[in-house]
């Protein structure tokens, strides 16, 4: 209890009406269609509201069809993903509330180590996920590939020749056209 309720990461558990069974005899997609209609938020700690900004009460009861309504294609895939393997830890990009509204703020990337509850019986009874905040990360990677592109696009179109030079063993890194043309070399040369 003491580790719930002040874990740092974001902890849920969810379960399904009726215990359901996941194996190769089944219809997967209407074993999906029953889950994600079905399961349903029994617990969730306050890492977790803190992360989609919500309250207690509007996280009670959610199912995964209300988590991932604004990208059911990708979410129906990640979760066939979790059921077959019984556990999965991936990226996942979701809404955050809105005050009152479910899930119609901004975007939250989450870090999420997934795993599925069985019973003695070998049907699903739900899962539980611990999750972590990764938006600020995403964000940085995103301001880095475009502050890259354009540092590339610079460099690749600038007139005057320019080279790149390692400082410790003094060899070539790169060079951009009007220095290839320069020297004569070709890319893979140079």
């Amino acid at each position: 209890e003491l580790f719930f309720s002040q874990c740092i990461e974001g902890i849920w558990f969810m379960e399904a009406r009726e215990p359901f069974l996941w194996d190769d005899s089944i219809d997967k997609e209407k074993a999906l269609d029953y889950a994600f209609a079905h399961q349903h938020v029994v617990r969730v700690n306050d890492a977790m509201l803190r992360q989609y900004e919500a309250t207690r009460e509007h996280f009670m009861g959610l199912t995964l069809n209300d988590f991932f309504a604004h990208d059911l294609e990708n979410a129906r895939s990640m979760w066939r993903r979790i059921f077959d393997a019984g556990k999965l830890t991936c990226e996942t990009r979701e809404r955050r509330f809105r005050g009152n509204e479910k899930f119609a703020g901004d975007t939250v990337w989450l870090l999420g180590d997934y795993f599925c509850i069985y019973n003695a019986e070998g049907r699903m009874v739900g899962h539980f996920g611990a999750q972590r905040d990764i938006t600020q990360r995403k964000m940085a990677e995103k301001a880095l590939r475009e502050s890259e592109e354009r540092y590339r696009q610079l460099f690749d179109n600038e007139s005057d020749a320019v080279v790149v030079l390692d400082a410790e063993s003094l060899q070539f890194e790169d060079a951009n056209q009007a220095a290839l043309a320069l020297f004569g070399y070709s890319k893979k040369e140079f």
